[in-house]
């Protein structure tokens, strides 16, 4: 969308506000809302943010950066209309003010430099599908205690609920598949049609930001922590990828995983202690990631396999994919898959050997498999050590 365009649909949709998206260092959504008497100059990437204000960006002594909207992420976002006016929403890169360049903390930015490495190499796009759970909850209460798929009324007390989330999920842009309760008492996951690695980030968070707001109207609470309660599963946000080359899916050869594949899965699971610190970049996130919730702890990967930290799940050749289940919703979604693709892509480079798949129940305590850090200073020692991530500062 060109700017006309966008300055032309405010006008006829008597759109009054528009909110500029980002992120800071940890994947936290930030947004700096303006009314249409500033759209023209926003356009035109003339909005300032005090960047020593936010996580990972800049110091107080050059603390003016500027926020650069990506024009084609621009859409309505009628789901925070009120009597006082329609709003929009659109992402926003992050520059310096001093040179107009990208800002080296935003990364967003950084995965879209890794994405444009990716297609230097001959292939079209990475392909990511994030399935995040949550709790609702109500005055810190469960609203039921269902189990995974169950249905009855009070077995399941937010479908009407998590249905409205469907909707507004769909008003803008982002596409439901489906929906169901999970394992844990009133726990809930949407799935979402995959998109680009870029795109999918942009829906994750504005998934996060729906299922939020639609929360907050019923009176209730949406809470995407890795490990709110203990005693039951926690959340994750298994994160679904395959790789395009000449529009066909390179991680199938016909029904199974094609070599390049299998390159890839080799070079995540190499460098698995590092890419921990990214996935579950949070205390919180290593209270998850123990035996017995269906959350990995073991460094492999299986077909159909839940226990594994990679999973193959069955499926045709267009859909054939791997799943990673050890990434959680405090994940910053661009850092991460910034950091998956560049450890897949080593695999390939490398022709990286693909262990075995595991067959077995990896939580069974006499499994001979190597476990994932246990705690957040071990993954970031990790990751500190790690030449492919040299060049990230957290």
């Amino acid at each position: 969308m060109k700017k006309e365009e966008i300055i032309k649909l405010v006008e006829e949709e008597g759109i009054k506000f528009i909110k500029l998206v980002f992120v800071d260092s940890k994947g936290v959504p930030k947004n700096m809302e303006i009314t249409t008497h500033r759209l023209e100059s926003a356009l035109n990437n003339e909005v300032i943010i005090d960047g020593s204000s936010i996580e990972g960006l800049a110091y107080v002594e050059s603390s003016d950066y500027v926020l650069a909207p990506d024009l084609k992420t621009f859409k309505r976002f009628p789901l925070e209309d009120s009597e006082f006016g329609k709003v929009a929403i659109v992402f926003c890169d992050i520059l310096n003010s001093k040179t107009m360049k990208p800002a080296s903390g935003c990364t967003r930015t950084l995965l879209k430099n890794e994405l444009k490495k990716l297609k230097a190499k001959g292939f079209d796009e990475m392909n990511v599908g994030f399935e995040a759970e949550f709790f609702l909850l109500k005055d810190g209460e469960f609203l039921d205690d269902g189990l995974y798929v169950d249905v009855l009324p009070k077995l399941d007390g937010g479908s009407k609920v998590v249905r409205e989330m469907c909707f507004e999920l769909e008003r803008v842009g982002i596409v439901p598949l489906a929906f169901h309760h999970e394992r844990a008492p009133s726990q809930y996951e949407i799935c979402v049609k995959h998109k680009d690695a870029l795109a999918s980030s942009d829906d994750l968070i504005l998934h996060y930001l729906v299922v939020l707001k639609v929360a907050e109207k019923k009176g209730l609470v949406a809470n995407f922590e890795p490990k709110p309660f203990g005693g039951i599963s926690g959340n994750g946000c298994h994160t679904n990828i395959s790789i395009s080359k000449d529009n066909k899916n390179v991680f199938a050869t016909g029904d199974e995983l094609s070599e390049t594949a299998k390159h890839f899965l080799a070079g995540i699971l190499e460098h698995a202690d590092a890419l921990s610190c990214v996935m579950n970049s949070h205390d919180n996130s290593y209270k998850r990631l123990i035996r017995g919730y269906e959350t990995p702890v073991n460094i492999c990967w299986g077909h159909n396999n839940r226990s594994a930290m990679v999973r193959v799940p069955h499926a045709r050749e267009k859909a054939r994919r791997i799943e990673l289940r050890n990434p959680d919703c405090l994940m910053n979604p661009y850092l991460g898959l910034l950091a998956i693709l560049r450890a897949g892509m080593y695999g390939i480079e490398h022709m990286l050997k693909c262990p075995s798949a595991t067959t077995k129940n990896a939580w069974e305590k006499d499994m001979d498999i190597e476990l994932l850090p246990e705690t957040l200073e071990d993954a970031k020692k990790s990751f500190r050590e790690s030449e492919l991530f040299r060049d990230i500062i957290l």
